[in-house]
């Protein structure tokens, strides 16, 4: 259906702007739509009476006003699609009303762009009671219902003109805001303390804006704040700057000992950012700067004169102060590095100084102490190689001696086993093999001597007694016997003499015991009998009619006394 009045130009163009495709061509902001919609309904409301609304929810939404009578629209020209065209002159009619059809389709167009107001650009919406009227503050100012202020006259603007300022207003308030949270921001960073002059031209031309948006030159007024906020920004940007080059000045003066310099330095960052924590260690150190720089030269004098011991804890107590001060802690790890050679090279000393005197044990702990200290070092394995071949030669040596003396005193199994000893040390040596060869068959011949002193009545066998006397006969032509070996070759000759020797032997019987002597034959009865016997063993057997037998073993030994033999038969069968 074609509308019986013509569409708004102003709301023609401002649909079309809302429906762009891109978001660029839309309006940037509600306030301008609403200035739009403000002016389309005043002049609405001029060139025509609406007709009489009862109070409904839309009319209320819209703050359409009950109009009954409107003044004329001066005579001009108009197109009207039913009644065709009236000539200039021509009286048009004392009432003049809508007709319904036209206010529906004014009102559904309405509905249209509150919907596309709310629905396309809901970012752009302050408050959910948005209404299409300018604010009440904006309405008064722009509409010069108050007095104007000089420079500025808004009577008679056209409604793009006010929407224009309006636009230019909030842009000056918006950047307002920014200058503000700028400006506190560089309060919190103490920018009077490291730009107050720029600061200052900031917030001059930050009230130059205000002047001017006081005379409602907001245009002007936006660009004396963007200037401000600009100057401002680059003051927050370069607050960064100064604290990077305060921690840089700061540790620069500690590095040179400047304690009054770094502590200003390191101020200046606190004050720029009070929670850095470069800037605060850095203040912490400057404090104690030059009680640190006094320690670290006093150690370093101590230090020179070889007093490592005072130097150490000289440093030590600076590092305590500043573990970050590059000369304490290169002073004391050259201290600790100085100490430990100085042990290093006393254990070394001390262990060739035992090894001298031979002492083994203690230079094998020096020496072992000496590669605790520095494990890297091939002298101690050099030492302790040293202690092991000196240990052997020394225990090789002693046993030589001990052999030796062993010899002196015919002591022949000990000499031998000394040799032993020796040759464990180091299998060829040639006088440990020498002399065990030599003591081995010394201390044979002693020990077969020995078995005959220890056990003459061996001689007894026949097959023994010709050994002893071939030992003899070889005893005879060793050289060289020693006086323990010469006494016992006499005490031998003489076991061997004696067991040729008869002797005396008395036997008692009870003169009813028949007895028999194996090796001398049947004695018969008797009481006392006296026998001359070569030393042996001997077995006496007695018989007796009723009685048990019995057998008495006896031995008679060259040189000795004996006791009576008895062979009685007493017990009876």
């Amino acid at each position: 259906m074609v509308a019986d009045y013509p569409i708004p130009h102003e709301l023609d163009a401002l649909v079309m702007k809302m429906l762009a495709k891109d978001t660029v061509d839309r309006p940037s902001d509600i306030t301008d739509t609403r200035l739009v919609l403000a002016g389309l309904v005043d002049q609405v409301s001029i060139q025509t009476a609406p007709p009489v609304l009862t109070d409904t929810p839309q009319a209320q939404n819209f703050h359409l006003q009950k109009i009954e009578t409107v003044t004329p629209i001066a005579p001009h020209a108009s197109v009207y699609p039913k009644t065709g065209t009236t000539a200039p002159g021509t009286q048009p009619p004392q009432k003049s009303s809508v007709p319904v059809s036209i206010a529906m389709a004014a009102f559904a167009l309405l509905l249209v762009v509150a919907a596309i107001v709310f629905f396309y650009l809901p970012d752009r919406v302050v408050t959910p009671d948005v209404v299409m009227q300018a604010p009440e503050d904006t309405q008064k100012e722009l509409s010069g219902s108050n007095s104007a202020a000089p420079g500025l006259s808004t009577v008679g603007l056209a409604p793009y003109e006010l929407a224009r300022l309006a636009k230019e207003r909030e842009q000056a308030e918006r950047v307002v805001d920014k200058v503000l949270v700028a400006q506190s921001t560089l309060d919190s960073r103490g920018v009077n303390v490291w730009a107050a002059d720029n600061y200052a031209v900031a917030l001059e031309q930050a009230q130059s804006g205000d002047e001017k948006f006081r005379n409602k030159e907001y245009a002007t007024s936006l660009i004396a704040y963007r200037e401000a906020l600009s100057l401002l920004e680059s003051l927050v940007q370069r607050s960064g700057d100064v604290l990077h080059e305060s921690l840089e000045s700061g540790q620069a003066a500690l590095n040179s000992g400047d304690s009054t310099r770094a502590k200003e330095s390191f101020q200046l960052g606190l004050t720029v950012d009070s929670s850095n924590v470069l800037a605060a260690r850095g203040l912490r150190r400057a404090e104690t700067l030059d009680e640190v720089t006094i320690l670290v030269r006093d150690a370093r004098r101590f230090e020179n004169d070889g007093n490592l011991a005072d130097a150490r804890d000289l440093y030590q107590k600076a590092k305590d102060l500043d573990a970050e001060y590059i000369a304490a802690d290169e002073g004391l790890a050259r201290v600790h590095t100085g100490l430990a050679n100085a042990r290093f090279n006393q254990s070394m000393s001390d262990g060739f100084a035992a090894l001298e005197r031979q002492d083994y044990a203690a230079a094998r702990r020096s020496f072992d102490q000496a590669k605790r200290l520095r494990p890297s070092s091939g002298a101690p394995d050099e030492g302790l190689a040293q202690v092991e071949v000196s240990t052997r030669l020394g225990d090789i040596n002693r046993y030589r001696v001990q052999a030796v003396n062993f010899e002196k005193q015919e002591r022949w199994k000990n000499a031998s086993d000394a040799y032993a000893s020796a040759l464990k040390q180091d299998p060829n040596l040639v006088f440990a093999l020498h002399g065990k060869q030599r003591t081995d068959q010394w201390a044979r011949v002693h020990g077969e001597v020995d078995k005959y002193l220890d056990e003459p009545e061996r001689l007894t066998s026949e097959n023994i007694y010709q050994a002893a006397l071939g030992l003899l006969e070889e005893l005879q032509a060793y050289p060289g016997k020693g006086p323990v070996l010469t006494q016992k070759t006499s005490q031998l000759q003489e076991v061997v003499r004696l067991a040729r020797t008869p002797v005396t032997v008395m036997l008692r019987s009870d003169n009813e015991t028949d007895v028999m002597i194996n090796k001398v034959g049947k004695l018969g009865f008797f009481e006392t009998r006296e026998l001359i016997l070569n030393p042996g063993t001997y077995t006496a057997k007695g018989t007796r009619s009723g009685y048990r037998d019995v057998l008495q073993k006896f031995t008679v030994i060259a040189g000795q006394n004996m006791l009576p033999i008895v062979v009685r038969c007493e017990e009876k069968i």
